[in-house]
Order: C-alpha cells, then sequence, then structure tokens
C-alpha cells in the first residue's frame, strides 16, 4: 500500500477522520516529543507538552495552510507550549540518564570505573550546556534533536536559517572550549 502524505492526512482529518489524526500523531509524536525534551529537559514535562500539542493541533487543524511542513508546524506548537511551561516554572530542571538523549552508560558489571567516569562526562556536558546563553542554547537542542533542519528551526524560532547555523556554530565552540579546558 501506498503512503499517505501528510498534506493528505490533514485534508483527511479536516473531513472527520479520526484514522487520519491518529497516522499523523504516530508519524510526528517522536519529532514532538524531542522538541518538547529539547526544551524542557524532563521527560515527565515533555510527554506532557506532546499531548497538549496534539489537543491544540487537532483544535486549530483547520488553520494549517501548509506553508511549512506538518512537522515543523508541530513542532513550532510543541516549542511554544514547551516555553508557556518554563515561563510559568512549570517543569522540572534535570535530565535522567535514561532519556533518548542520554550518554548510552557501559555496564557496570563489565567497568564500573567506566561507567562512573562515563556518567561524570555526560553530567560534565550538560552542566556546561544549561550555561549556555538561552538562545545559543535552545537553537543546540533542537538542532541536536535531530528531527529539523536548520530551515525549519529558523521558522520555529523566528530567526534566519543563517543564525540558527551561527548560534549552533557558537555553541559548539564554547562547548568544545569549555570542556577542552577543563580536561
Amino acid at each position: 500500500m501506498e503512503r499517505v502524505t501528510d498534506e493528505e492526512l490533514v485534508r483527511l482529518a479536516r473531513n472527520g477522520d479520526p484514522a487520519a489524526f491518529d497516522e499523523i500523531v504516530e508519524r510526528h509524536k517522536g519529532a514532538v516529543f524531542r522538541a518538547a525534551l529539547s526544551a524542557l529537559r524532563n521527560r515527565e514535562d515533555a510527554e506532557d507538552v506532546t499531548q497538549e500539542t496534539f489537543i491544540t493541533a487537532y483544535r486549530k487543524l483547520d488553520s494549517f495552510r501548509g506553508e511549512s511542513r506538518l512537522r515543523t508546524w508541530l513542532s513550532r506548537i510543541a516549542w511554544n507550549r514547551s516555553m508557556d511551561h518554563r515561563r510559568r516554572g512549570r517543569f522540572r530542571s534535570f535530565l535522567h540518564l535514561d532519556e533518548p538523549d542520554a550518554v548510552e552508560l557501559p555496564s557496570l558489571e563489565a567497568d564500573p570505573e567506566r561507567a562512573t567516569l562515563a556518567a561524570s562526562a555526560h553530567a560534565r556536558v550538560r552542566r556546561e550546556i544549561d550555561r549556555l546563553p538561552e538562545n545559543l542554547r535552545d537553537t543546540l537542542l533542537l538542532a541536536s534533536a535531530g528531527d529539523l533542519d536548520y530551515a525549519s528551526i529558523a521558522e520555529m524560532l523566528g530567526v534566519r536559517e543563517g543564525t540558527v547555523k551561527s548560534r549552533v556554530f557558537e555553541a559548539r565552540a564554547i562547548l568544545r572550549s569549555t570542556l577542552q579546558g577543563a580536561a
């Protein structure tokens, strides 16, 4: 069976086909979750925002004009909901090591010293990311999530694509310098 396009799914969902919206959710829930997780860095908060995003998208599906990709539109909703959570202080600012973007740690049975060093390095990287200016940190986290290209991130953040590129470059340079200086 041929894969239905996002545009066709939107049309079907607008016409009342619940299976079409279910397919939209299945197709894009990972990207939406990762956008929320990039902003909030907490699994529970990101799950809440993911649910809120799809409720909002369902209610506002008629406002989707198709000027951007559906994934970008949904990710923008997730990002905006996440920023609302941040402003209201409704998020927990920690990251579990079992998060999707967490480093894979070696087995404790195999080499406990190596596992401890890896966990320590991961924690150090997360702390340094947290210290970045918000505009650099957010842009870097969105780019690192891997679901959106720079043009989509630029559209979400309301900046030019070149600004996204320079922010990612600057954030990585700061991290590289800081982490090498600590070594």
